[in-house]
């Protein structure tokens, strides 16, 4: 509840690959705590197979 999930495609190719971005923005106050950053992850984990390289995670935080 109160998580909003996008997933993005970046518009150009490099070398014939995709980059694609998943996003999450949350109304908790709390933000993504480490039990849902936990639940993202186990979720994710369906589509190692098409990862050519590691995820990460970067945190933003709104400045308007």
């Amino acid at each position: 509840p109160g998580l909003q999930a996008r997933l993005l495609k970046r518009m150009e190719s490099s070398g014939g690959q995709d980059t694609w971005m998943e996003t999450y923005a949350i109304s908790l106050a709390e933000g993504v705590t480490e039990a849902l950053g936990s639940t993202i992850e186990q979720r994710a984990a369906a589509w190692r197979d098409l990862l050519d390289g590691q995820r990460h995670i970067e945190v933003f935080s709104s400045c308007a």
